[in-house]
């Protein structure tokens, strides 16, 4: 029998109610390590699927990452607390091997589109560094340059350099100057009629001794000499006035047009002027003051009456200039090539058409076929006429008729250029060896009186032609240069397009080897360029041309330049008409 005391149904109480508490906590306990272990369960599979999910996008080597629980052996919020910790690091590293991963793909993609960009660059400089040797030896070249260059004109030989002409002289060893055997050009003696003043040296004093004792020996040694003088001359002219008595008018002798103004230079000032502006190119304030220094200052012309003078004297040859257009295209053989002048500070063209017996000058602000047409004179050539150039490829034009013969002295001038600059080519010397010797042939034929080539010479000719030309091309693809192999090659293209028109001196002996005398007469144009820069205007040009053709065709008929501009300045110029009856 239990003894019921209120202590002990106090502590049966206590008891109770402990063991109560306890049940309570086990099942909580129970409850919460269940849901640890769902919790925990479900961590580890939502941690293990997005590990997965970014490892598969980024795909880097797969890294399995466990995460093992431990036993709970100090509590439930013990061991949630660790795992949370754990998790939290894992993420963490998660996270930054997510950045890594990332980084080193951006990483990657910079470093391909530079490796892109240095192998662009490296292409560019590549090409850079080519065409830097190819400049680098073109400045070399330039350095070197002379007359072996193509197209460039000897003249244009830089200071320093030694101007190299791609001619055909060759050094013979012998001295400068008169031959050995030669007969010495001296002055003819004047006849005593012909002396105007004689002047005597007589001696007072021995030059030895110095004594006065002479005595005269009857002997003398005699000196010419040949010499003029200029004096300036005033005269006037008088023209008498009468009263007619039938009309009642006031009359007189009809006076010239040069002496129009009341005072005026006579034609000899004009034509010294006018030779010293048209032949040797002297600039207008020289041809002043060569003047007044010959005057001794008494002739003192202004620039601006010279200027009037070439406007008046071009005028004054209208009808010459027809008469040598005329002359032009009746010819049966005709020259005709043009050079570059400046106008006002703009490339322009003058332009030459002739022959032996002919010199016309055109002057144009633009140098194209227009100019030719306006020029009147090709277009008007029938289909008889030979024209011979130095390939101008206008006169290949299909509305022109003229026979086209191309000027083989161009032709040796750019075989030689090809010598010079690659020296290893045969082709060339061959050709340049064959048209010198049957040229040589031709004028011996000429001579004998013979105006022909047999059959046999002439197929030879042709066929030797054809043998170089295709060497030529062989030589040209197993040797190309870089910087003359083009050249060479369009030659020989040129001279296989154009062969027939190189080779018409072979059949007809009429045709003249060369075209030179289109640019001897040029020459002199190139040379006003020099000196004077340019002309004012279209109108001068037009002027200098007209007073060149003018001269030039009366010195091929043998009258002086002075003397033909005197009967120019007088009104009275020459006539083509009066040129040919002196050739005659």
């Amino acid at each position: 029998m239990i003894n019921v005391t209120p202590e002990n149904l106090q502590k049966e109480f206590e008891i109770r109610k402990l063991k109560n508490a306890n049940k309570q906590l086990m099942n909580t306990n129970t409850l919460l390590s269940r849901q640890y272990k769902n919790l925990n369960e479900h961590f580890e599979r939502r941690v293990k699927e997005e590990v997965e999910q970014k490892l598969k996008m980024i795909e880097p080597e797969k890294q399995i990452v466990e995460v093992k629980t431990k036993p709970n052996t100090r509590g439930l919020y013990k061991d949630y607390e660790k795992l949370q910790d754990k998790y939290s690091k894992i993420k963490l590293e998660n996270k930054h091997l997510i950045l890594r991963v990332l980084v080193s793909e951006d990483s990657e993609r910079r470093y391909k589109k530079k490796e892109e960009k240095l192998d662009t660059e490296n292409k560019e400089l590549k090409n850079e560094v080519r065409s830097l040797k190819r400049e680098i030896e073109r400045l070399k070249a330039l350095t070197n340059l002379d007359g072996t260059i193509s197209r460039l004109p000897t003249s244009m030989t830089p200071i320093g350099k030694k101007k190299v002409i791609p001619n055909f002289a060759k050094n013979t060893g012998g001295k400068i100057g008169r031959s050995k055997g030669h007969k010495k050009d001296k002055l003819e003696p004047v006849s005593e009629e012909k002396i105007n003043e004689h002047i005597k040296h007589e001696l007072e004093k021995c030059p030895n001794c110095d004594k006065s004792e002479l005595t005269l020996t009857g002997k003398a040694i005699t000196k010419q000499v040949k010499d003029y003088y200029i004096t300036v001359n005033y005269t006037e002219h008088e023209f008498i006035e009468y009263q007619c008595n039938c009309c009642d008018k006031s009359v007189h002798v009809p006076i010239p047009n040069h002496l129009k103004e009341d005072i005026q230079y006579g034609s000899n000032v004009k034509s010294i002027a006018l030779t010293l502006s048209n032949v040797e190119n002297v600039s207008l304030n020289k041809i002043r003051r060569i003047l007044n220094g010959l005057s001794i200052e008494e002739i003192d012309p202004c620039e601006g009456y010279f200027v009037k003078l070439q406007k008046n004297a071009s005028k004054n040859l209208t009808n010459f200039i027809e008469e040598l257009h005329k002359a032009c295209i009746t010819s049966k053989i005709l020259y005709w090539d043009d050079t570059v002048i400046s106008i006002d500070k703009k490339q322009s063209c003058m332009r030459y058409y002739g022959n032996d017996l002919i010199c016309l000058f055109k002057a144009h602000e633009k140098k194209n076929k227009e100019g030719l047409d306006e020029d009147k004179i090709l277009s008007l050539l029938d289909k008889n006429t030979i024209v011979e150039h130095d390939h101008n490829k206008v006169n290949y034009n299909p509305e022109y008729e003229f026979i086209n013969a191309e000027c083989c002295q161009h032709l040796l001038r750019d075989l030689k250029k090809v010598e010079m600059n690659l020296p290893n080519r045969v082709w060339c010397k061959e050709m340049i060896q064959l048209f010198q010797e049957y040229d040589h042939k031709r004028k011996e034929l000429m001579d004998k009186g013979i105006d022909h080539f047999d059959n046999e010479e002439i197929n030879d000719f042709i066929l030797n032609i054809d043998t170089s030309l295709l060497k030529g091309l062989e030589e040209n693809e197993n040797d190309p240069n870089p910087y003359y192999a083009k050249n060479e090659l369009t030659l020989i293209w040129r001279i296989m397009e154009y062969r027939d028109n190189y080779i018409y001196w072979i059949f007809d002996f009429s045709i003249p080897f060369t075209n030179n005398l289109s640019e001897r007469n040029l020459r002199g144009i190139k040379s006003k360029m020099k000196i004077s820069g340019q002309f004012q205007n279209i109108e001068r040009a037009k002027d200098y041309a007209n007073i060149r053709s003018y001269i030039e065709t009366c010195r091929l008929y043998g009258v002086n330049e002075y003397a033909s501009l005197t009967r120019l300045v007088e009104d009275n110029p020459y006539t083509f008409a009066e040129l040919q009856a002196l050739k005659k």
